[in-house]
């Protein structure tokens, strides 16, 4: 049975989306995981899961982080505080005999207190909730939030099963592999994940030719993700995985049409 939920800010995770950050987004739902069971990590065990490379970046997110949750719970309590203030406020007259109440009006957009203490205008979304299984993995939880965000997790017994028994890829590679799989648009029809592992595609990933945009022109090559360096007939670039994830945001990476991964 499951017994345990969560609800998350879901207006900061859909900026981080309609923005390109997905990968961003689902690290902040892994971390207010962290924050809602009391699941302590370091900055060190944080970068190493999120397949960083830089500490800087991990500080910058786990701060940024900390002051979205802020405003989420201000919300919360000045809303709790808005609507005993209208209750109280709220007077009964009789009207021919009936009893009818009057309520105050109240803003349709709650203005929401930041970090600095001023206050903005800023829908909360109340309606995302997140099943959290007992005893469950967090790294199986970080690939299984991924597909969730694009709605092709699947049956989550059947790929936690699944993922149990992959030993032929380390976890900060299949990351990767998902992330660039799930942005691929040369696939219109993309497997769940389940299946995604149960064929493994991720392989596919490992070694991929892209164009991306270097010193201000577009460059082709084959980037080596275990390796993280990208080939091109010149030379060849050091490009972390990190800084590929930044590259597929900013559209300046863009997929081979000829080389299209099985699916």
């Amino acid at each position: 049975m499951r017994d345990k939920y969560l609800s998350m800010p879901t207006d900061y995770i859909g900026e981080l989306k309609e923005s390109g950050k997905n990968f961003k987004a689902m690290c902040f739902m892994d971390y207010y995981y962290d924050v809602e069971y009391k699941r302590v990590k370091s900055y060190e065990d944080y970068r190493k899961d999120w397949g960083l490379t830089s500490k800087g970046s991990v500080f910058k997110w786990i701060a940024e982080f900390k002051n979205e949750i802020e405003r989420y719970f201000n919300f919360w309590v000045m809303k709790n505080n808005q609507h005993y203030s209208s209750v109280k406020k709220s007077s009964e007259r009789k009207v021919n005999g009936k009893c009818t109440i009057e309520h105050p009006q109240t803003p349709t957009t709650p203005r929401v207190l930041e970090s600095n203490g001023t206050a903005s205008e800023r829908q909360v979304n109340k309606s995302n909730i997140i099943v959290v299984e007992k005893g469950e993995d967090h790294k199986f939880r970080t690939i299984f939030s991924l597909f969730g965000f694009f709605g092709m997790s699947g049956k989550r017994s059947e790929a936690l099963d699944i993922y149990e028994k992959i030993d032929d890829i380390e976890f900060e590679n299949l990351v990767y592999a998902i992330r660039m799989y799930l942005n691929d648009s040369r696939i219109t029809h993309k497997l769940w994940l389940p299946n995604f592992l149960k064929e493994k595609i991720y392989v596919n990933y490992m070694k991929q030719t892209f164009k991306i945009f270097i010193n201000g022109e577009w460059k082709i090559g084959k980037y080596d993700a275990a390796k993280e360096v990208f080939e091109t007939q010149e030379q060849n670039y050091k490009l972390t995985k990190q800084r590929i994830n930044e590259l597929l945001d900013s559209k300046e990476l863009e997929f081979i049409t000829q080389e299209v991964a099985v699916a």
